[in-house]
């Protein structure tokens, strides 16, 4: 594995692998990028992809960080409240549905 600084990019990492087939590029949640490239693959090609997808990269980044700003995020915290609040109150309304329905 190698990380590639681009200059419009900026850090790319750069992974060869017995598995991948084809020159895959990963925009990550956090805007950074991983290209994947099998063993038969030069880097120098690798990065030429990158080179030719820089557009698509770019409105993958636009897109990711949207939506982060549009979905807010739950601290650890939260989820652990909203889980003791649902194992609180979950199974008594599901006992009253089911009864009500005919699942009892």
């Amino acid at each position: 594995m190698a990380t590639i600084n681009h200059p419009v990019l900026g850090c790319v990492e750069c992974v060869r692998s017995l598995r991948t087939r084809y020159i895959r590029i990963r925009v990550r949640p956090d805007g950074s990028i991983r290209v994947s490239y099998p063993i038969f693959a030069s880097r120098q090609r690798a990065m030429a992809f990158v080179e030719a997808k820089q557009e698509w990269i770019a409105a993958t980044r636009r897109r990711l960080r949207e939506r982060r700003e549009h979905y807010p995020t739950i601290s650890r915290e939260q989820v652990e409240a909203l889980r003791r609040e649902a194992h609180r109150t979950l199974p008594t309304l599901v006992s009253s549905l089911a009864a009500r329905h005919g699942f009892s």
